[in-house]
Order: C-alpha cells, then sequence, then structure tokens
C-alpha cells in the first residue's frame, strides 16, 4: 500500500512560454522548488499515458504571482490568491508532466510574458500528493486529510503524510460523502481532527459505511474543521 504525503509548499513555479509542470522524468530534470522535486503520487500511470489524463488526486494551486505573464486574463484568467482544483495532467515530449487548465483543458495557462528561463516570474502555493519516501510506511493505514484548503495548508505548511479527500469541506452538516479508497470492514476506524485550534479524536465515530465506501458526522465535521481519518484500505 502506498502512503501518500500531501505536500504543502509555496515558492517558485517551473515554467515554460505558457506551462506549469509538477514531474519530470528527464534525465537532468530542471529543478522544480514548488514540488521540491518530489515525484507525484501515482508518477507511472501518468508517464505511461497519451493526451490529458484524469489524476487520482486533484492538484489544488493558489497563485501569489503572475510575474510578468497574462495569466490573470488569458482564456477567462485565474485570480490570485485563490485556491484552484486541477483534477487533470498531461505528459509533454514524453518526460515532463504538465498541469492541465480548466480554462482550456490543455497545459496552456499563459500566452505571453514567461519563458523557461525566467520561471521566477510565476509564484503559487501548492497541496500536492506525493509518493511517501521509503518502505517505513507500509504498514500504516490509509489517510484522508478533509478540509477546506487554506485551513489545511494552515494546520499543515510543510505537509502532511495522507490524501486529500476533495469530496466535502466541512461545513456542520450530516453530508454523506466518499471515502478516496475502498475502506476494510477489520481495519481500524478513527479521526483525528482540529476544532477551534483544539485536537481532538472520536474511535468508530464517522458512521462508516461499508458497503457504500461512505463517512459522515457533523459534529466532527463542523465548518473550519481539519480531520485525518485513518482507516485500512
Amino acid at each position: 500500500m502506498i502512503n501518500p504525503f500531501t505536500l504543502v509548499h509555496s515558492d517558485i513555479c517551473r515554467a515554460s512560454s505558457n506551462t506549469i509542470f509538477i514531474d519530470s522524468q528527464a534525465p537532468s530534470p530542471e529543478a522544480n522548488p514548488l514540488t521540491q522535486n518530489l515525484p507525484v503520487l501515482n508518477r507511472e500511470q501518468y508517464f505511461a499515458a497519451s493526451g490529458v489524463i484524469q489524476m487520482s488526486q486533484p492538484v489544488l494551486i493558489k497563485f501569489t504571482s503572475f510575474g510578468n505573464t497574462n495569466m490573470a486574463s488569458f482564456a477567462g484568467g485565474q485570480a490570485l490568491h485563490e485556491w484552484v482544483q486541477v483534477n487533470s495532467c498531461v505528459v509533454l515530449n514524453g518526460e515532463e508532466l504538465a498541469l492541465v487548465n480548466p480554462n482550456t483543458e490543455d497545459e496552456n495557462w499563459f500566452s505571453s510574458g514567461n519563458t523557461l528561463g525566467e520561471h521566477s516570474q510565476v509564484t503559487a502555493q501548492i497541496m500536492i500528493a506525493t509518493e511517501a519516501q521509503g518502505e517505513e510506511f507500509s504498514a500504516m493505514p490509509y489517510i484522508d486529510i478533509i478540509g477546506a484548503p487554506q485551513k489545511i495548508a494552515d494546520t499543515f505548511p510543510k505537509g502532511v503524510i495522507g490524501q486529500y479527500n476533495s469530496n466535502h469541506i466541512p461545513n456542520g452538516t450530516n453530508t454523506t460523502f466518499a471515502l478516496n479508497q475502498q475502506a476494510l470492514a477489520e481495519g481500524p476506524e478513527f479521526c483525528a481532527y482540529k476544532q477551534n485550534e483544539q485536537w481532538l479524536d472520536a474511535t468508530s465515530g464517522m458512521n462508516l459505511n461499508i458497503y457504500a465506501n461512505t463517512i459522515s458526522n457533523a459534529d466532527i465535521l463542523q465548518t473550519n474543521t481539519v480531520a485525518l481519518y485513518f482507516y485500512d484500505a
């Protein structure tokens, strides 16, 4: 079992004349400060694919500077300091993995003002699932990270073991939503959650439905809560 590490980081984007890269299999890949050169989760299936492919885990990116690009207006534009959910990626030149712009449905994020040699012009904050390093995590349960993107980024500024669950943002309702992976009945059902700056925990408190593979809990998942839900998959 792979336990993803969700990287939360702010830095320079590695970009080309119109593209934002998140991973590379090039013999001498250019450094990517934003992703700290960590391998993207499930990278093998992405690099083996042709054309645009749906990512198994969305990437959340928030631009903090557009530099001299026209990203603010290109193809409907992006907004500074707002999280953008990116669900797809594409391999370029057989070795570079790029984010697909949800506005264009291709790899183009801007059309002027930036080149590979000037990639420091675009900066961002990112939440991206990367492959956990080493075998020491092979016995750990799966961990879903539940919360609003900014709350997660504020809570775990250096990243956290687990995988962001984009199916629900806590709002105090008893919303039923799916887990990232199929849970096993005999595994743990444990939730560690942060409410009002205090960490709490609950065992068998998330109303796990094995057949539907869903959880819910209005009391635990209140507005602004960040939760880590542990289970075997």
